[in-house]
């Protein structure tokens, strides 16, 4: 059966606006990254990324895939390769649109040592004004357009909830990852006359041999020294890293305090759990 002119409008809409979506998936920038890291000071990074890399998945890139999809099916109505039902490409654009809002949705998470707040780049807006007309497109295609319009919302509305819940919670999983440490006693090989040899950490306390005391705050891999009687206005900022089995190793961020001797004994030392 031949397709009305309007019909065959709609699908045109429908096909280019999906795939229009694809190709911008690996520009950038979709969604920009904003992180804060606090040390002696505040040090500030912005990044950005397509929609296949970092934050992007999987609720960006889901839509994207499901954007090409429903381009890839449209094309087919058009060149009548294949019939997919109407509802099925209306139900998709829905979804996909859901998805795109859930991308752009704000998104933070924000501990002692650092935060990192994620916002929709231009390009992702573009995206989100591309799959309304899409989804508009897909409900003149439908047989009643008012009744699925609000069908096609609900579906976007749950969608976007889900998907920035999903987002939300990714984050803070990828944010609190890097957790290489815990509770205990360690000891680092720092020559014979350092009195600095012996770490405690307890109850978000630590005590760096006779020398140095104070709190321990982290981010996941991110730790944070401060309130130490030696010197109190001072904040030591650092990455801790894995050193194999219950050993870990400091890397400084940055770490004033008494010019700098704290930061001679923690930094680039393994130091062993022995307790």
């Amino acid at each position: 059966m031949e397709l009305r002119r309007p019909a065959r409008v709609a699908l045109m809409v429908i096909a280019l606006g999906a795939l229009a979506i694809v190709a911008l998936s690996f520009a950038e920038p979709w969604i920009a990254h904003d992180r804060e890291i606090r040390g002696e000071g505040y040090r500030y990074a912005r990044t950005a990324t397509s929609g296949w890399s970092g934050a992007a998945i999987p609720v960006l890139a889901g839509a994207v895939v499901l954007s090409g999809l429903v381009g890839v099916a449209g094309l087919g109505y058009l060149a009548g390769l294949a019939r997919v039902p109407m509802m099925v490409l209306f139900t998709g654009s829905a979804v996909a649109l859901g998805l795109l809002g859930a991308a752009a949705w704000p998104v933070a998470h924000h501990g002692h040592a650092s935060s990192v707040e994620l916002s929709a780049g231009w390009i992702l807006l573009l995206a989100l004004v591309v799959s309304v007309a899409v989804f508009v497109a897909a409900a003149l295609t439908t047989s009643s357009m008012p009744r699925s319009l609000a069908i096609g919302a609900a579906i976007a509305v749950v969608t976007v909830g889900l998907g920035a819940t999903t987002r939300s919670w990714l984050l803070s999983e990828q944010e609190g990852d890097g957790r290489h440490w815990s509770d205990g006693v360690y000891v680092a090989q720092l020559g014979p006359s350092s009195p600095d040899g012996s770490l405690t950490l307890r109850e978000g306390r630590y005590d760096l041999g006779t020398t140095w005391s104070g709190a321990w705050e982290w981010s996941g891999w991110t730790v944070v020294l401060i309130d130490d009687p030696a010197c109190p206005t001072a904040r030591g900022t650092y990455h801790v890293h894995d050193a194999g089995g219950t050993a870990i190793r400091f890397v400084k961020l940055v770490d004033t305090c008494a010019d700098g001797s704290r930061a001679a004994v923690l930094d680039g030392s393994v130091w062993r759990r022995t307790e």
